[in-house]
This record gives C-alpha cells, structure tokens and sequence, in this order.
C-alpha cells in the first residue's frame, strides 16, 4: 500500500480508512509529513474533524527537541514549507490523545546508545535543518519521503547499521502506540465512532499491519492531500 507518492507533479499522503467486518470501529490513518505547504496540514486537519479522537505522536523530551530541530530550523515561509504543529487543533467534537512513550522512557532509553549517536545525532540535526532551509533544492530530500506499508530495502539495511537507534525510534514507540490502540479498540470496538491515529509516516505501515492482523480491518477508502505541489 502507498503511503506516501513522489512523482513529477508533487508529493501526495493518503489518509486511508479502514474497516473491519468484525468490529463497527472506524480507523482513521493519517501518514505525517513534519515538513509540508501550510495547506497540506490544514487540510489534514480538517480532516481530523471526522474523528471523535486522535492518537498522536509526540515525545516530551530535551532529547526529541533537539533532534527534531531540524523541521524547525528548516522551515521557510519564501519556500512555503512549514514544520507540522507539535499536536492537532482539536476541531469540533474531536479530542487528541498523545499515545507516544514518556520522555522519562525515551530518554532512559537514548542513555544506553552507543555514545557516537547520544552525541552525534542532536548535533547533526539542527546542521541538517539549516542545510534544508538554506542550501537544499526539493529533489535534494523530497524524492526520499516515498514511503509504503512495507520498508524498503534502504531502510532494512539502514536499520541493520543501527539497530539501536531503530529499536527506540521505530519499534519501542510502535509498540506503545499498539498498546494504545489496544485500549481503544476494546472501549469502543463496537461502538459507530471514527478514531484517527497521526503518526509519523514511518510508522504508519506497521499501524496498519497490526490493525489488520489482529481485527481483520482493511483499507475501505482513500484520499490523497497534496504535501508538496510543484505545479504551482
């Protein structure tokens, strides 16, 4: 399943929704960009209203901050490109829910690293965001934001580097994600409510595997939101 498409007119994020005959329970899955034209998180937003509640990502932790000081640093108004808000505006009936790890476990965790990364990677990131902002063409970083339900090749053998840093990353957090979800489904499984999970697009893959796995759901419907428009 595409998540996310590059292709010569733009980069687009499909917000898929998934059904299962074993549960009235709507998911909602919203693959996130950090970085995108403010129209793109405007339109996912709204699209959020759908929801009666989101689980959303988000670490609280000097570490994480300095790690995704890149978005930040990166963002560029005379390039329209914005960094994507720390949480959703709740919008109508709709509440956020944050289902990420603490950041006393986060940052218990990023202790046990291989000292080259716990130092390394806060101080590359922010060098990273000025490079976007300021030296980066779009086909520079934006063709890499392809991104399907299943990794790439790429991204298996960038994870056998660093299996550490993936383990805390990508998999620790899914699995508090899952857990979450969990919780959710078994309150409100056979209830007519629509839940949205707005995650990093990342780990949306595996959000979806799980949900099909365990209740049987599948991708009903889909819509496309354009991240990056290049026909403008």
């Amino acid at each position: 399943m595409q998540l996310i498409e590059v292709s010569a007119i733009g980069v687009r994020a499909a917000i898929v929704r998934m059904t299962s005959p074993e549960a009235k329970l709507v998911w909602l899955i919203f693959p996130m960009i950090h970085l995108g034209e403010s129209a793109y998180y405007e339109q996912v937003e709204q699209k959020m209203g759908e929801c009666d509640l989101v689980l959303a990502e988000g670490v609280d932790s000097r570490i994480v901050s300095a790690l995704t000081s890149s978005y930040r640093l990166a963002a560029n108004s005379a390039r329209e490109v914005v960094a994507q808000r720390s949480e959703p505006r709740a919008i109508g009936h709709m509440t956020v829910q944050q289902s990420d790890i603490s950041g006393t476990e986060f940052d218990a965790a990023w202790g046990k690293m291989p000292i080259g990364l716990r130092l390394g990677i806060p101080l590359l990131a922010p060098l990273y965001g000025l490079w976007l902002r300021y030296v980066a063409n779009p086909d520079d970083w934006q063709t890499k934001l392809q991104t399907d339900d299943l990794p790439s090749n790429e991204e298996v053998l960038l994870e056998g580097q660093e299996p550490a840093f993936f383990e805390l990353v990508m998999h620790q957090r899914n699995e508090h994600l899952f857990h979450q979800i969990l919780a959710v489904q078994e309150r409100w499984g056979e209830l007519g409510k629509v839940v949205g999970v707005a995650w990093g697009a990342k780990h949306i893959g595996a959000v979806v595997h799980y949900l099909s796995d365990r209740w049987n759901y599948i991708a009903r419907s889909g819509e496309w939101v354009t991240v990056f428009d290049y026909t403008k």
